[in-house]
């Protein structure tokens, strides 16, 4: 369902963030932009502005359609009803999640070794040998930096 969800022009504000993330961004529901998206970042839900009446009407049409499918709320917290603000909430962290680990690859090689990810620091110029050390080193070991960006993120969010 979430792929008809997108949110673009993310800024988030971190410091902020006290209970929920503090951020703004621009909504698209399949694939028409449709509301500014924000939250103030202290624990309320998220606000959508609606940039006409049509967009509202997608927005509705699109909370409908989420209600009926549950989600896990994760081991032990039972599941729930899903909502444009639960798919939301998930978008944000995956991009959070993304920018983290392109900063980190910017500086270091990230790998997967034994389920977890380790880091080597080098710079783009060592980079080359770095890699080439860890896959001597830990055959069996995945360089999140030589794979594409959404195989990459996948690992390093189920394991870092």
């Amino acid at each position: 369902m979430n792929n008809r969800v997108e949110l673009k022009n993310i800024k988030t504000f971190l410091p902020g963030s006290e209970e929920t993330i503090c951020y703004t961004a621009t909504l698209y529901i399949d694939g028409k932009r449709t509301a500014d998206a924000s939250n103030d970042g202290h624990g309320g839900c998220d606000l959508y502005r609606p940039f006409d009446a049509e967009a509202r009407k997608r927005i509705d049409a699109i909370e409908a359609e989420l209600a009926t499918e549950k989600v896990s709320l994760g081991e032990g917290w039972g599941e729930c009803s899903n909502s444009l603000e639960l798919v939301v909430g998930n978008l944000l962290e995956q991009h959070l999640a993304a920018k983290q680990m392109k900063s980190a690859m910017s500086r270091n090689v990230l790998f997967l070794n034994d389920g977890a990810v380790y880091q080597i620091k080098a710079t783009a110029k060592q980079r080359p040998a770095a890699i080439a050390h860890v896959e001597q080193k830990y055959p069996k070991a995945k360089v999140l930096n030589t794979m594409p960006t959404a195989e990459a993120l996948k690992l390093f969010t189920a394991n870092a």
